[in-house]
């Protein structure tokens, strides 16, 4: 079993300057009220301790359900105070939510970083839409998206099959088209979208032929401004609150119907989704975790689909033990169509044709020892300056 220790370090620096400079607030009001309203790492803590139990990961004296209601009871305080709602009604205010530079005003956000032109812009903009970044969104996580049915792709009449992008999106929750370029979205004012970069090279390069759209702005002048984005950068949004009370509910046993309809629902009717009805769920034979119950796979899904892009996904599947998901396999892509880039060849394919960029890099998919990965060593040196530490499990002391 795992004992914990608890570190203390001090900041030798005006709260003030510690507020801006990380966060870029004008003052520190909003942080205050988040830190004080809610402790986001309840729900990965009580995760950890029920999916770790019995490994070299479980934590003596666990109590899982002790936080889980903790995370329930913070949820429950942010959503009855009124403060915040989700934002809009309609999928295009889901993908404006992520291209703004003042999200001052905006009632679904929490806690955002901003930024300022000659003190801390960036170059997302002129990314974003206009390279693939040797990136691109997964598969897996394209099939995650329901049909607007409400019917996972593997049951819904409504699934057109995804011979290309266009047939892919068709009937699909409408989130899926804001995450991903599909033809014909716009890039900038003179230009749309017509395939993805997988012929390129370099950064150039989408590396599985689903490019990320989320957060792009279609913006020619800032595409071509070095230095000149200043999109705010989401840390905490209500949306989440809500995820988090639903799985926190789910995992006590004790969630109802209108949990659902207070969180999980709200996130589905922004969108024009079908709500979510725990007595109606049909049974998809692809659900990520066929061993627990299907509310639960239902409630990890729509957190991967709102999120999706938002850098949750390694942090989830490592407090729910999910190796299985990823152990001996690579992320595969987007089916190839050589018509859409004649004359192109250089392009690794799976047995069926879908992108298989990562063949040569991983060519027996991501290692990864469950005995030992799911935590970083701890430096050989401050083994040896702390005697009261003790190595991860799985690795070396010296």
């Amino acid at each position: 079993m795992m004992k914990k220790l608890q570190f203390k370090s001090e900041i030798k620096a005006p709260v003030e300057k510690v507020y801006r400079s990380m966060l870029g607030l004008g003052d520190k009001s909003t942080y205050e009220a988040w830190v004080s309203e809610f402790n986001p790492t309840s729900t990965f803590e009580g995760s950890w301790e029920k999916y770790h139990a019995g490994t070299p990961f479980g934590v003596g004296n666990s109590n899982p359900d002790k936080y889980f209601r903790e995370a329930v009871n913070a949820a429950e305080q942010i959503i009855n105070s009124g403060k915040y709602m989700i934002a809009g009604n309609s999928v295009d205010d889901y993908l404006t939510l992520f291209n703004q530079s003042d999200l001052s005003n905006n009632p679904e956000i929490i806690l955002a970083k901003t930024y300022k032109i000659g003190f801390n812009a960036h170059n997302g903009q002129r990314y974003f839409a206009i390279i693939g970044g040797a990136t691109g969104v997964s598969k897996s996580l394209v099939n995650n998206y329901l049909c607007t049915d409400g019917l996972p792709i593997s049951v819904s009449p409504l699934y057109k099959g995804d011979q290309n992008l266009t047939t892919e999106f068709t009937n699909r929750d409408p989130r899926l088209d804001t995450i991903i370029f599909a033809p014909g979205d716009p890039i900038n004012e003179d230009q749309v979208f017509e395939r993805a970069p997988v012929h390129l090279g370099g950064e150039a390069n989408t590396t599985t032929g689903y490019q990320i759209q989320k957060g792009a702005l279609p913006n020619k002048q800032l595409q071509q401004t070095d230095f000149g984005s200043t999109t705010a950068a989401i840390i905490f949004r209500y949306a989440e609150t809500l995820l988090i009370y639903a799985e926190a509910k789910a995992e006590l046993g004790e969630i109802s119907q209108t949990d659902i309809d207070r969180s999980i629902n709200l996130l589905r009717r922004r969108v024009g989704m079908p709500d979510l009805v725990i007595n109606s769920i049909v049974n998809d034979p692809n659900w990520e975790f066929p061993l627990l119950s299907p509310l639960i796979n239902e409630i990890r899904r729509e957190r991967r689909v709102e999120l999706a892009c938002e850098g949750y996904r390694l942090s989830d599947l490592l407090r729910w033990r999910g190796h299985a998901l990823f152990v001996g396999k690579r992320p595969k892509g987007a089916k190839f169509n050589p018509n859409d880039y004649p004359g192109f060849t250089n392009i690794n394919l799976d047995e069926n044709g879908y992108i298989d960029y990562y063949k040569d890099i991983l060519p027996n998919g991501f290692q990864f020892n469950p005995d030992r990965d799911y935590l970083d060593p701890l430096p050989i040196n401050e083994l040896l300056i702390n005697t009261n530490l003790t190595q991860n499990p799985g690795w070396p002391n010296q």
